[in-house]
């Protein structure tokens, strides 16, 4: 079994708190002594650098075009954090003019940004000595999606325990995991009840998605009533949240 790998946290649609989860489980790995790096994928709404005060001016763009190295799009944050491991992150341009060329891209491109993203492997895991790398994909089905999936060995699909969110998995499982050969695992989140019905709630996701549960988060109002994702792992460790983080990591561990 890998000690290593890529792990890619995916949605069918934004809201779910895709990245909120992505940046702490990212958090939870580094204070376990991991060498983390999260890499941006959403180039249609990156915020990963934002949310973490950070100005680049270098981004996977440019790497995913063949302008630089992997190596020159990554950014060493581990001193600007207390942590046990090195945590890392390749971020996406959120300037408009790049989301605009990023969707205007050919099939073409396409093909060789997947390349090149399965190029990261070598480099971020074997050379730099990176334990996990998080891809905080974009929702949807796109081909940036596709080649994140591709590039993972570990699927993550956040969705919430809304009926609609959860049919819209089930489907995308169906027409979409299942057609390109990747086994996904679903994390609920935001679930609106009580503690001792998470296993219930598990079981039915399950029964209708078809793909294993591996976490139920309950909704924390704390957490839904900021206007920007927290870096809560940081700032109250003990918080419920993170302890499930920290629960799901544990079970992605035994995934990789």
């Amino acid at each position: 079994m890998r000690m290593a790998g890529y792990i890619a946290v995916h949605s069918f649609r934004g809201g779910t708190g895709k990245t909120t989860f992505a940046l702490n489980l990212s958090l939870v790995e580094v204070m376990k002594g991991r060498n983390v790096c999260i890499m941006d994928m959403d180039l249609r709404a990156p915020n990963v650098a934002s949310i973490l005060g950070l100005k680049p001016k270098l981004w996977i763009n440019d790497y995913l075009n063949g302008d630089i190295s992997i190596r020159e799009s990554a950014i060493d944050i581990t001193k600007d954090f207390n942590l046990s491991g090195k945590f890392m992150i390749v971020p996406a341009n959120p300037n408009m003019q790049d989301i605009r060329a990023y969707v205007m891209r050919s099939r073409k491109w396409e093909i060789n940004a997947l390349k090149r993203l399965l190029d990261t492997r070598s480099i971020l895991l074997d050379e730099m000595g990176m334990n996990r790398v998080v891809m905080d994909t974009s929702p949807g089905i796109s081909y940036l999606s596709i080649n994140s999936l591709a590039a993972s060995d570990v699927a993550l699909i956040i969705t919430s325990s809304d009926s609609n969110d959860i049919e819209a998995t089930a489907k995308m499982v169906k027409y979409f995991y299942n057609a390109i050969g990747c086994e996904p695992f679903v994390i609920v989140n935001r679930f609106i009840g009580d503690s001792s019905q998470l296993k219930k709630v598990s079981d039915k996701v399950y029964s209708i998605v078809g793909a294993p549960v591996i976490g139920v988060i309950n909704c924390y109002c704390d957490l839904v009533r900021y206007e920007s994702p927290k870096l809560l792992v940081l700032e109250n460790p003990t918080h419920p949240y993170v302890k499930s983080l920290q629960e799901i990591s544990e079970k992605i561990s035994e995934l990789i």
